[in-house]
């Protein structure tokens, strides 16, 4: 998944391109930042951070050289740049952005450590800013899936999102960002982004695209994989034969002392 930019947005990207502008303005920054987006991906808040806030600067950091190149396809700007880094190991001089902000990205990383670099480069009186899917809940694409894999294999729990990553909890992700006692006022809050989705022609790719179904999927009998792909693309169809699906995304944010 890691190396396929334009799977993420056939199956996911139209969802962070409509989360992404709606955290931004939660902020309420001004303009003429410095600005860092941990884990950027495709470029999804870096150009919604272009389009918002007119910033003096703005750099995106992937490990992903593919989705680093879908993201300087889609966001060509002197303002914008986009280097190949480790969330965890940021190459950046202390204090050397205003802002850092992080989309569904945490629970990929070493989140504590992810969260001490950003700490570290984030100037005194500056912003940290993460958000991150409700897989445990209402994020519906990955939960009817995994709802639909439990039910009929026990092992699908060890792959589930919604169990392993704690951070995926709004109250969790509040707890992760006030872990630095040097952080000021924490905020929390949650957003829902229903989209209709075109059902995939072929299950098993759109469902690889889903956070851990790679591992369960190469070990789960066909038969399971048929009935789990049908249970979650029978739900909820419309009219035009369009799925609908919300999805619930948990926000925090704190200053920097």
């Amino acid at each position: 998944m890691w190396n396929d930019a334009a799977g993420y947005e056939t199956y996911v990207g139209h969802w962070s391109r409509s989360v992404a502008p709606r955290f931004l303005d939660w902020l309420e920054l001004s303009t003429g930042l410095r600005w860092l987006d941990v884990a950027c991906g495709t470029g999804a808040v870096t150009a919604a951070i272009l389009e918002r806030f007119n910033p003096e600067e703005v750099v995106g950091l992937d490990a992903s050289s593919d989705y680093l190149a879908s993201a300087q396809a889609s966001c060509r700007h002197r303002r914008v740049r986009f280097v190949v880094g480790d969330a965890c190991v940021l190459s950046f001089p202390s204090t050397s952005f205003d802002v850092s902000v992080s989309g569904l990205a945490l629970n990929f990383t070493a989140s504590d450590r992810a969260l001490a670099e950003q700490h570290r480069v984030v100037r005194p009186g500056g912003m940290i800013a993460a958000y991150v899917w409700d897989y445990a809940g209402e994020y519906e694409f990955a939960r009817r899936f995994w709802n639909a894999a439990l039910s009929i294999d026990p092992r699908a729990a060890a792959y589930d999102p919604g169990r392993k990553a704690t951070i995926c909890h709004e109250q969790n992700l509040r707890d992760a960002l006030d872990s630095h006692a040097a952080f000021g006022t924490l905020r929390s809050a949650s957003i829902h982004a229903p989209q209709l989705m075109t059902p995939a022609a072929k299950p098993q790719s759109a469902m690889n695209k889903i956070s851990g179904t790679r591992w369960w999927l190469s070990d789960a009998p066909e038969s399971k994989l048929a009935s789990s792909t049908t249970r979650v693309s029978s739900r909820r169809v419309k009219p035009t034969g369009m799925l609908s699906m919300d999805a619930r995304v948990p926000l925090s944010n704190t200053s920097h002392c």
